[in-house]
């Protein structure tokens, strides 16, 4: 953010990315290739709630792809058996005119793809980033920054020490393409100065926030200036409250904050 003395708000400065988050089964992502990177990625999209259909010609699936697989957790789709899929040897991607073509049908087949990641690469890779614009689809080509529309970030999701589980607490670091490697050692630097019981912190306070809304929907308050008053509190208690007092606040501790 850059201010300037002759205009009242802050002047945008490019070169940066708009972070969001995505989850939900309402969004489907298409990962094209199937290599450890793509798993990678199905991973990702898994944990985030979203359907995961990955095209790829079969010899060319990885161990851990053909296993989600076999346990109906990712839709995989061999390239191959499409009618106009290319005839040629090379079995890590599509290689021709003929699988540009065969990507469009694909995508005008399933409209519910939201998200597209090309994980490997073929003199047609630009194309099929082409195909993937050309139908709206915002499209991720690893290694290949010019032609993508989003990237991944350098992400930590954290584990709840009461539980062992994992915790609803992620961070992401992003360099926009600058270093890579720099933005995981940021990342790995910020959790290292993160307290340990930072996760339960954000278990307890979301099971607040929830108690919050359940007392407004029972009608145990009648008034809409009540309401705001208990999420102010829970506002408040967020930011000041210490993050080991946050992380071991009891039921009752709750009822008595709101």
């Amino acid at each position: 953010m850059i201010s300037n003395a002759s205009s009242p708000y802050p002047v945008p400065a490019d070169g940066a990315s708009l972070l969001l988050t995505f989850k939900g089964p309402r969004n489907t992502i298409l990962i094209i290739g199937g290599n450890v990177l793509a798993a990678s990625r199905a991973f990702a999209a898994l944990e985030a709630g979203m359907q995961v259909i990955i095209l790829a010609r079969k010899g060319s699936v990885c161990d851990e792809l053909r296993w989600r697989a076999d346990q109906r957790q990712v839709n995989l789709t061999d390239w191959g058996m499409f009618p106009s899929a290319s005839t040629s040897p090379l079995a890590s991607a599509p290689d021709t005119k003929a699988d540009v073509e065969s990507l469009s049908v694909f995508l005008a087949d399933n409209p519910s793809i939201s998200l597209i990641c090309i994980t490997v690469h073929t003199a047609d890779t630009p194309a099929l980033a082409r195909i993937c614009h050309a139908h709206n689809i915002p499209v991720n080509v690893t290694d290949l920054p010019a032609l993508c529309d989003f990237s991944f970030a350098a992400t930590h999701r954290f584990v709840d020490s009461s539980t062992g589980g994992q915790s609803a607490l992620q961070v992401g670091v992003t360099t926009n393409g600058e270093g890579c490697r720099l933005a995981g050692r940021v990342r790995r630097e910020i959790v290292s100065m993160l307290p340990k019981d930072i996760a339960g912190a954000v278990r307890q306070v979301g099971k607040l926030r929830r108690l919050a809304k359940i007392s407004d929907e029972l009608g145990e308050c009648d008034e809409d200036e009540s309401s705001r008053r208990r999420m102010k509190w829970v506002a408040q208690v967020s930011e000041y409250w210490p993050i080991t007092r946050l992380a071991s606040m009891s039921e009752d501790d709750m009822k008595l904050i709101l």
